[in-house]
């Protein structure tokens, strides 16, 4: 694990945001995923600390950060994210977005987008109608998920969102994922349904995706038994500057399952860009 610095943000809006520190070099802003810590960054860090300063986010009301108080939307992780960067002294820097996580990154690419020099986006999709999702996250099962024992919800959250060969063939592998979650990723049923509602807002808007105009490099799982592979393409037809890459034998998972593949087509794709 490489070293971390953690920190405290006072916003404008009232809020205390926490975020994990690592790396030098030109900023990374890292979004992560639904009812997730920023411990969904962990195994990527080491190679992308390498050479960027990665600023790896507990969005309000996950982990360390002060809960929400109210109602919000994708646009306002967006201007969490954005106010950080700012006080970190960034006024250009790249985004990194995992599953929901890449909902606000895609929105600072549009509102932002003179600060926002590449983006990347693993295991996400974009706002509308066409897109397909196997097993839609509800209200209710997500509420019976969080009612179960922990151990056991815990292993249910990564080992039925890998590849079925990274159960077969890594269990040591898979056991520390299932420990890294269960020592990070501190959440609420209230806190993570207000995200959940947050989330279904932007998937349920329409949204103008030629607004994004930097770089971006979408990453999918070849198999992700959550979002269908035809989820990357579509997002990759709809955001013009964009390059597409599957990772091959990996599910939603994938940053946990092929961290250093997928860290290096990230820096791979980063490098001139930011």
């Amino acid at each position: 694990m490489t070293n971390m610095q953690s920190r405290f943000f006072n916003l404008s809006n009232g809020l205390k945001i926490h975020a994990d520190l690592a790396g030098q070099g030109p900023l990374l802003l890292c979004l992560s995923g639904y009812a997730n810590t920023n411990h969904n960054f962990k195994l990527l860090a080491p190679f992308l600390a390498q050479k960027y300063t990665l600023c790896m986010i507990d969005a309000r009301g996950m982990g360390k950060s002060d809960p929400a108080q109210a109602e919000y939307k994708m646009d306002n992780l967006a201007e969490d994210a954005y106010e950080i960067a700012g006080l970190l002294g960034a006024k250009e820097f790249g985004v990194l977005g995992i599953s929901l996580g890449g909902y606000p990154a895609q929105l600072m690419a549009m509102n932002y987008p003179q600060s926002i020099k590449a983006m990347a986006l693993i295991a996400s999709r974009g706002p509308g109608k066409e897109y397909l999702v196997k097993g839609a996250v509800t209200a209710e099962g997500f509420t019976a998920f969080m009612n179960m024992d922990k151990e056991q919800a815990d292993r249910f959250a990564v080992a039925g969102f890998v590849h079925p060969n990274f159960v077969k063939n890594h269990p040591d592998k898979l056991e520390a994922i299932i420990k890294l979650r269960k020592d990070e990723n501190k959440i609420t049923l209230e806190q993570s349904l207000m995200q959940l509602r947050a989330g279904y807002k932007f998937v349920e808007s329409e949204l103008d995706m030629t607004k994004i105009t930097c770089p971006t490099l979408i990453i999918g799982g070849a198999e992700d038994n959550f979002l269908p592979e035809q989820n990357s393409r579509l997002l990759h037809q709809q955001i013009k500057n964009s390059e597409l890459v599957f990772i091959p034998e990996t599910s939603h998972l994938c940053f946990f399952e092929k961290p250093e593949e997928i860290a290096n087509e990230i820096l791979k794709f980063l490098e001139k860009r930011i």
